[in-house]
């Protein structure tokens, strides 16, 4: 396991809206961002006491591969500042307060780790009161992505 670290630290307001406010934006754009969206990608979520963990596994090695590349995408992302005009556009502009993708979420640290099969990203909430918030948005996100599948 390769650990990748790096700590995210964002405003708390988007973990206390309800989650299908902040599900917006096309899934046309088919996600080109997030780990869960690679094809044939297997995602399982798991409550932690202090958020989630969102484990991402691929079956062949070009799927694995590419959900790391995008599990330290997510992190790149997601340190770039909240911008005057958020948009969830499909390309990193929306700071983890929208889209579908299980995972980058505002309010949160999130650490990737590699792991043979695909990467695990442990997202932590800021604050106690924000650790259901963020548990019922992760899986939220994860149904509605899905869905669409």
């Amino acid at each position: 396991m390769i650990p990748a670290a790096l700590l995210l630290v964002f405003g708390s307001s988007a973990l206390a809206k309800n989650t299908t406010e902040d599900m917006s934006g096309k899934k046309e754009r088919q996600m080109a961002n997030c780990p869960s969206a690679v094809p044939d990608a297997k995602t399982v979520v798991e409550n932690r006491k202090d958020g989630v963990a969102v484990t991402v596994t691929g079956q062949t090695a070009a799927a694995r591969d590419e959900i790391r590349r995008r599990a330290r995408l997510q992190l790149n992302v997601g340190m770039q500042p909240e911008r005057g005009a958020i948009e969830h556009t499909g390309k990193g502009t929306g700071s983890g307060k929208y889209g579908y993708c299980p995972g980058l979420i505002q309010g949160t640290r999130v650490a990737v780790d590699d792991l043979p099969d695909g990467a695990r990203m442990t997202i932590r909430a800021t604050s106690e009161n924000q650790v259901q918030s963020l548990q019922t948005m992760t899986r939220e996100r994860l149904r509605q992505l899905s869905a669409k599948r």
